[in-house]
């Protein structure tokens, strides 16, 4: 599906568009990644200070912790996304912006509840 390396710390992704379905629900598989990517779809560009702010404050009802949420983001969520050639994540100045249109991406979300 995808190569992802690492260049100073920046990610850069190599991908093949991901078209099967399997990988569309391994990406969108979580309530904080389909959470996010709809913060994106509004903003296009966010700070992960300001991601997981937005996502403490849309969370389920058992709401996670900010530093879970910031966990969650920098090592499973974001280059999860950034695999799959959605988001670039910029460690320099921590910020997030998505790749490209990515309509079928939004197509998906629009779709699923995601919450």
């Amino acid at each position: 599906m995808t190569r992802c390396t690492a260049d100073d710390d920046r990610t850069t992704v190599q991908t093949n568009d991901w078209t099967s379905i399997d990988d569309a629900m391994e990406v969108l598989g979580t309530w904080q990644r389909r959470a996010l990517l709809a913060e994106l779809f509004d903003v296009r560009t966010a700070t992960v200070d300001e991601l997981v702010e937005a996502l403490a404050a849309t969370g389920p009802r058992e709401r996670t912790g900010r530093d879970e949420i910031r966990i969650r983001l920098l090592h499973a969520d974001l280059p999860k996304l950034a695999a799959a050639g959605i988001v670039r994540l910029d460690r320099d100045d921590a910020t997030v912006a998505l790749v490209g249109e990515q309509r079928r991406v939004r197509h998906l979300l629009d779709g699923i509840p995601w919450r």
